[in-house]
């Protein structure tokens, strides 16, 4: 499979894609930037955004959290707790809304555990990553 069939076969992988462009060239603009702020918080949505459409990109947030604080100047914990606040702010009503209807802890939905069988599967592997939902 390549990245230009999967924009048929699947519905996140193309926005998740211009979103990992926006969180780039917001990255690059913040740096390059003296309106720091604007940018920072610019990358804070892009990466809340690319977050709740695919969410095993959580995993990028301490990574993506290194990255601002080493790009920074001066006042590196400052920067860093304002990109990773406001990473967190636009992810917070969403995962308070996802919590109240599961009517239990599961910030990142409850498609993950759902599908883990089929996604990891010998099958799976065997087929170079494709996969359908269904457990045998």
């Amino acid at each position: 499979r390549t990245i230009r069939t999967y924009s048929v076969d699947f519905l996140t992988e193309p926005l998740a894609m211009l979103l990992c462009t926006c969180v780039g060239l917001c990255g690059v603009c913040w740096k390059r930037d003296n309106r720091m702020r604007r940018w920072l918080w610019l990358l804070s949505l892009a990466v809340a955004a690319l977050i709740l459409t695919r969410s095993m990109m959580i995993f990028w947030l301490p990574g993506l959290a290194i990255l601002v604080a080493i790009s920074s100047d001066l006042a590196r914990l400052r920067w860093t707790l304002l990109f990773v606040t406001g990473v967190f702010a636009c992810l917070a009503p969403w995962w308070i809304r996802i919590c109240i209807i599961l009517e239990r802890l599961m910030t990142l939905g409850g498609q993950g555990a759902a599908s883990l069988c089929g996604g990891y599967s010998d099958e799976a592997f065997a087929n170079r990553g494709n996969w359908d939902g269904r457990v045998e």
